[in-house]
């Protein structure tokens, strides 16, 4: 996406962080404490949250490339309006919240019919499957319009990933899935044995076609969260961009606990002109409440509590930016209980069993030939392509993001802040 930002001359309007928790597995400290401390006081800012989960293992894949496999299902599990096992306060959420939510989940609805159809216009439209003997391939569509049925938008229920403690303080979220229990197949395939050491991309390539080899199938399954994402993000609503100017890109690090008389570091490091990377930059920081500082890097104290807005001036030679957040500073900050803190590992592994072999005389292929993208001048590797209808880049997805979202447990955290050039 950085690539399609500079070559269309536009950048995100707002401030996106790829962030990656530690001690999932072990009751998701990491998150938790990314929420009660790390960002703490920047919540009310945070537009939108991305958990990248356990993808790979659903739709457009059949178990083996077989034919007379079912297709496999995608999940999209959103943040809920309703209270359910997990989340027992969505009913309490403020009025701001829930309008954001439901504002999300449409948004999110909208976006799988437009990738969809964005699949087919770049020259995904056909995917070949092994007949019961395996001794030819058929081609059979997808991406059409009576599969949408294939991903399945559900309420989260909160099962135990990284999301739950953004879902918890009100923020829209999504996590996207894959088919991970298959209680729905019977003896047809046994389950992904996700986070084992079984889990390899060998593997992923045999459920997909039945070889070791890379499998079509999996690249577009890999690919569809991600091509997802990048609709939503494009959204004016979500991360959105404006068009390139003369003046520096501001930003401000993440916002810790906002409480009254605790000191809160507030950093600007990241922000640059990117007309001139190397020029030296002056900073301006008005806190709200009468003071002001001006270093890159500074600490605040608020001493009575209150709605303050932060507003950060960070000027180039060519112009300036004023952004601004707003923060709330109270006698306590908000703390989200963590469900899993009891969690006690066992020390056991599992080892998976009935796991397929390989059969490396397999293949598959899309067809017709996808259509070139368009490609960037700045980086040859990364594919770009525009639709028509909503602009948003598409080919990425099928190159770098997708072997993120294999190896890593990826968070996108959209931050919303108000910006504008001073003239």
């Amino acid at each position: 996406m950085g690539a399609y930002w500079r070559s269309q001359h536009v950048y995100p309007a707002r401030t996106l962080r790829f962030v990656i928790f530690d001690a999932e597995e072990q009751g998701l400290y990491g998150s938790f404490h990314y929420v009660n401390s790390t960002v703490n006081g920047d919540l009310s800012n945070i537009v939108a949250m991305f958990n990248e989960e356990q993808n790979g293992i659903a739709y457009p894949l059949r178990y083996l490339g077989a034919l007379s496999n079912p297709l496999l299902p995608f999940y999209v599990e959103m943040a809920p309006l309703q209270n359910n096992g997990m989340y027992t306060t969505q009913s309490q959420l403020s009025t701001r919240q829930r309008d954001a939510i439901a504002s999300f989940r449409t948004s999110m609805q909208e976006a799988i019919s437009n990738v969809f159809a964005q699949f087919r216009a770049l020259g995904y439209q056909n995917l070949t499957y092994h007949t019961n003997s395996n001794t030819q391939n058929v081609e059979r569509p997808v991406f059409t319009p009576d599969q949408l049925s294939s991903v399945h938008i559900e309420d989260d229920p909160g099962l135990g990933s990284d999301q739950i403690p953004f879902t918890l303080a009100g923020v829209p979220c999504v996590t996207f899935a894959g088919d991970g229990t298959h209680d729905d197949k019977g003896s047809i395939m046994p389950p992904y044995p996700f986070d084992t050491s079984a889990d390899t991309i060998q593997l992923m390539n045999t459920y997909a076609d039945g070889s070791s080899h890379v499998s079509q199938a999996l690249a577009l399954a890999l690919a569809l969260p991600g091509m997802l994402t990048t609709w939503m993000l494009v959204q004016p609503t979500v991360l959105g961009q404006v068009a390139a100017d003369s003046n520096p890109i501001a930003a401000i690090s993440d916002i810790g606990q906002t409480q009254i008389g605790q000191s809160i570091a507030l950093n600007a490091a990241t922000s640059f002109d990117p007309g001139n990377p190397n020029t030296t930059l002056a900073y301006n920081w008005d806190f709200g409440d009468g003071t002001s500082a001006s270093s890159v890097a500074v600490e605040h104290t608020y001493k009575t509590p209150g709605n303050y807005i932060l507003t950060l001036t960070v000027t180039s030679p060519g112009g300036k930016r004023i952004i601004n957040k707003s923060i709330s500073v109270t006698a306590q900050t908000p703390n989200y209980a963590n469900p899993f803190v009891g969690f006690q590992p066992t020390g056991n592994t599992y080892i998976p069993q009935g796991m397929p072999t390989p059969d490396d005389r397999l293949t598959d292929k899309v067809s017709p030939e996808p259509q070139p993208a368009a490609t960037s001048p700045v980086k040859k590797t990364t594919l770009l392509a525009s639709s028509p209808t909503t602009g948003f880049p598409v080919g990425p997805l099928i190159t770098g993001f997708v072997v993120v979202i294999v190896l890593l447990a990826l968070v996108l955290v959209v931050v919303g802040r108000r910006r504008r050039p001073a003239g």
